[in-house]
C-alpha cells in the first residue's frame, strides 16, 4: 500500500474538561491560514521593536522576546497571541474558551498546537517511512 495520512498526520483533538472547558478537534488549517497565523505573530513581534526577521516558529527565540516585554505590552502582545490562535484554530476552541482558560493550559495547547506544524521530529515521521 502507498501513502496512508492517518498513519503519519494526527487529528487535531483536544480536552480541556479537566480545567472546566470542552473536547473536540482543531479543523485542519488550509496554507493560508497558518501563514495568516505566522503573519499576526511576526507583526505582533514587530509592533514592539522587534527585528522583523524573527522566527515566529521558534518556541524559545518567541518566549526569549516576551519575556523582556513590559507588562503594559505584555498583557496587549498576549491578547493579540488569543486573537491569532483564536482563528488558526477556526472556532474549536473558540476565542472566549481559549481567551478564559489559565495560561499555562492555553500556552501549553499554543505550544503543543504549533509543534505539530513545525516539530522537525514529527514531520520526519512521514518521510522516513
Amino acid at each position: 500500500m502507498g501513502f496512508d495520512a492517518g498513519k503519519f498526520v494526527d487529528v487535531l483533538d483536544y480536552d480541556f474538561t479537566a480545567f472546566g472547558g470542552t473536547k473536540g478537534v482543531v479543523p485542519e488549517p488550509s496554507d493560508k491560514v497558518l501563514l495568516q497565523f505566522q503573519d499576526s505573530m511576526r507583526k505582533g513581534l514587530v509592533e514592539f521593536g522587534v527585528a522583523q526577521d524573527v522566527d515566529v516558529t521558534d518556541n524559545a527565540a518567541v518566549m526569549a522576546i516576551i519575556a523582556k516585554l513590559p507588562p503594559e505590552q505584555l498583557e496587549r502582545f498576549m491578547e493579540m497571541q488569543v486573537d491569532a490562535l483564536a482563528a488558526f484554530c477556526q472556532g474549536a476552541p473558540t476565542l472566549e474558551e481559549l481567551s478564559t482558560m489559565p495560561v499555562r493550559v492555553r500556552n501549553a495547547f499554543a505550544g503543543w498546537l504549533m509543534g505539530k506544524f513545525t516539530n522537525p521530529e514529527s514531520l520526519a515521521t512521514a518521510t522516513n517511512s
